[in-house]
């Protein structure tokens, strides 16, 4: 298995860390943060940062509502395990992931997705607000 770039690394940490949201290094190219509520999961492999989060149990939204949410929205979608929880999915590529604003439009796109989720709104437009940011509301 290919070794994420160490550069790639020390700027996803690096921007974690200016961010303030509580987050741990799982492993190398691995992260956990805890944003609004949702515990979302980064990983650095394949060329891809790959972003996750749990939404919802099996049984709250509908499988067909959701792949047409998928449709309307950029960056994030929702995906479903074999056991029917609800996740919020994004990746960007790895070149793109040293990039402080890539990181913050992907995050953000996910923690927004899960909000809809969780909220009912169900839409997965694209998200207008920083994730890293305080709300402005």
């Amino acid at each position: 298995m290919e070794q994420p770039s160490r550069d790639v690394v020390a700027a996803v940490t690096a921007f974690l860390q200016q961010s303030g949201v509580a987050f741990r290094e799982v492993a190398a190219g691995e992260w956990g943060l805890a944003v609004d509520g949702a515990n979302v999961g980064l990983r650095l492999s394949g060329g891809l940062l790959r972003a996750q989060c749990w939404a919802a149990p099996p049984g709250v939204h509908d499988a067909h509502r959701l792949l047409h949410a998928n449709r309307l929205g950029a960056l994030a979608r929702y995906a479903h395990s074999s056991g029917g929880d609800v996740w919020v999915q994004a990746e960007i590529p790895e070149a793109a992931a040293g990039d402080a604003d890539a990181l913050d439009r992907m995050l953000g796109a996910v923690v927004e997705a899960r909000a809809r989720l969780v909220s009912g709104a169900g839409s997965a437009g694209g998200a207008e607000r920083s994730w890293a940011s305080p709300s402005s509301e």
